[in-house]
C-alpha cells in the first residue's frame, strides 16, 4: 500500500476523501427526491437547439470528473506526476445532425493535460469530425473526415468515466516502452541501456496512447452481423497527442488503422485490428540513417479483441502483437500485450470490476551478440468497484498492483473518481 508519509499532496486527496464522503448521502437523498431526474435535476435536463421540421437538432452535453490518484513513489505509465494529485476535469460534448444523413460532433476539454497530470489547467479540442452516413435495410456505411479515435480495439468506445467499470485505462493502452519517438538510438547495445532506466515519459511511447484522437479520413460500416472501419491519419498507435493534431507533411507519412468486427451470437462481439505507420516525430529525423526519412520506420500493430454479456456478467479482452522498425537497430523490436478484464453489476447501482495485464518483450542481440529482452515484461492487476449515487453521478474506486521484471519501482496506485454528466 502507500506509503502515507511520502505524499505531498495527501491534504488534497483527503480534502477530495472527505468531500466525496459528505457529498455520497446528500446526493443519495436528492436522487431519491428528485426520481429519475438525477443529482441537481439535470439528468433529463436538455441544452437542445432543433428546428420544428428536425433539419436542425444540435445537442450540449458534458461530464465533470474529479479523479484523485494516490501514488506510492513513481506515478506509472500516463500519469504524469511523482507524487498523488487531484485531477478535475471538464468535457463538453456537441452533437448535431444536419438533415437525414450529416452529423457533425465536437469533444473539447478543460483539465490539466491529456493524461492525468499535476501541470496548470488548459482548455483544448479532443475531437471534432463530420459525418455523412448512408443506410439500406441490412447495411450502413459513412465517410468521417476530422480528428477521432481510432477504430481500433474495444476499450476506446468505452473509456470515458461512466463506461470504463475501472478508473483507469488497462497496461497495453498506459505503460511506457523504451521505444523512442524522439531520436533514434545508435545501435542495439544502446536500445538495451534503456532496459532497467526510470521511464522516459517525454521521449518514449506506450503500445498504444489511449484513445489516439489522430486526424484523417476513416470509411466504417455494417454488413448484417458484421461491421468494418478502415481509417488513414496522421498518428501510428503509440504517437503522443502532440502529434495528433494536423500539420504540414503528414500527408507524407499516412497512418493506416483497420477493424472488422463480427456479432455471430447475442451478447459476443469479435474484432480483428491492424494498425501501421510513422512512429517518430519530424526532428528525429537528424538521427536517422543517411536518405531516410521517419516514413521508412513503421509501427505495426496486430491482434484481436473480444466482448461478451450474459445477465449482469461482462466480459472484455484484447491481445496485441506490436513491432517497432528502429533506426540502427538490428532487428525489430516486438512486444505482446493483452488484458482480460470482467464486470459484474451486483444491485442496479453496485458494480465490482477486474483486469488482468501482462505485456512480454521480445529480444535483440546485444554487443557480444547474445540475445536479450529488449524491455522489461510487465504484470498489472487492477480490482475496483462504482456505486451509481444518482442517474448521472457515479463515484468509483480501484487498486492497482504493478510489476516489472528488474528494476520494480514503487509504482502501485489508489484511484479514486466522481463524475457528474449533464
Amino acid at each position: 500500500m502507500p506509503h502515507l508519509t511520502r505524499l505531498p499532496a495527501l491534504p488534497a486527496l483527503l480534502l477530495f476523501s472527505c468531500a466525496l464522503l459528505t457529498l455520497l448521502p446528500a446526493a443519495r437523498l436528492a436522487a431519491e427526491d428528485e426520481g429519475d431526474g438525477g443529482f441537481l435535476g439535470i439528468h433529463e435536463a436538455e441544452l437542445r437547439l432543433a428546428t420544428d421540421d428536425g433539419a436542425v437538432d444540435a445537442l450540449l452535453s458534458g461530464v465533470l470528473d474529479l479523479e484523485g490518484y494516490v501514488l506510492q513513489e513513481e506515478g506509472p505509465g500516463l500519469l504524469f506526476a511523482d507524487h498523488s494529485f487531484v485531477n478535475p476535469r471538464l468535457t463538453l460534448f456537441l452533437d448535431a445532425n444536419l438533415g437525414e444523413h450529416l452529423f457533425l460532433f465536437v469533444q473539447a476539454r478543460a483539465d490539466r493535460g491529456f493524461d492525468p497530470s499535476d501541470q496548470p489547467a488548459e482548455i483544448r479540442p479532443d475531437e471534432y469530425f463530420g459525418r455523412y452516413t448512408l443506410s439500406g435495410e441490412s447495411w450502413s456505411a459513412a465517410l468521417q473526415l476530422g480528428k477521432f479515435a481510432t477504430p481500433v480495439g474495444n476499450f476506446v468506445p468505452r473509456h470515458d468515466s461512466f463506461r470504463n467499470g475501472l478508473v483507469r485505462a488497462p497496461l497495453l493502452y498506459d505503460a511506457m516502452t523504451t521505444v523512442g519517438d524522439d531520436k533514434a538510438p545508435p545501435g542495439n547495445q544502446a536500445q538495451l541501456n534503456r532496459w532497467d532506466l526510470e521511464d522516459k515519459k517525454t521521449l518514449w511511447q506506450p503500445m498504444i496512447w489511449g484513445p489516439v484522437y489522430a486526424t484523417g479520413a476513416q470509411l466504417f460500416g455494417t454488413v448484417g452481423v458484421f461491421d468494418w472501419r478502415v481509417a488513414v491519419t496522421n498518428a501510428a498507435p503509440g504517437e503522443r497527442p502532440d502529434e495528433w493534431e494536423w500539420k504540414a507533411g503528414d500527408e507524407q507519412a499516412p497512418a493506416w488503422a483497420v477493424r472488422l468486427g463480427a456479432a455471430p451470437l447475442p451478447g459476443l462481439v469479435v474484432g480483428l485490428n491492424y494498425a501501421w505507420g510513422p512512429y517518430l516525430r519530424d526532428r528525429a529525423e537528424a538521427s536517422l540513417v543517411a536518405g531516410r526519412d521517419r516514413s521508412d520506420y513503421d509501427q505495426r500493430l496486430a491482434g484481436i479483441d473480444l466482448a461478451y454479456a450474459v445477465g449482469h456478467l461482462e466480459f472484455w479482452a484484447e491481445a496485441y502483437v506490436s513491432t517497432w522498425e528502429v533506426a540502427k537497430v538490428r532487428g525489430d523490436l516486438d512486444v505482446i500485450g493483452y488484458y482480460i478484464e470482467a464486470k459484474y453489476t451486483l444491485t442496479p447501482r453496485l458494480h465490482a470490476s477486474a483486469r488482468w495485464n501482462q505485456m512480454l518483450f521480445g529480444a535483440i542481440e546485444d554487443a557480444a551478440g547474445r540475445e536479450r529482452a529488449w524491455d522489461r515484461d510487465a504484470w498489472r492487476v487492477e480490482v475496483g468497484a462504482g456505486y451509481l449515487l444518482a442517474a448521472n453521478l457515479l463515484a468509483k474506486v480501484q487498486y492497482e498492483w504493478n510489476v516489472r521484471e528488474g528494476r520494480d519501482p514503487e509504482d502501485d496506485v489508489l484511484s479514486l473518481s466522481l463524475s457528474l454528466s449533464f
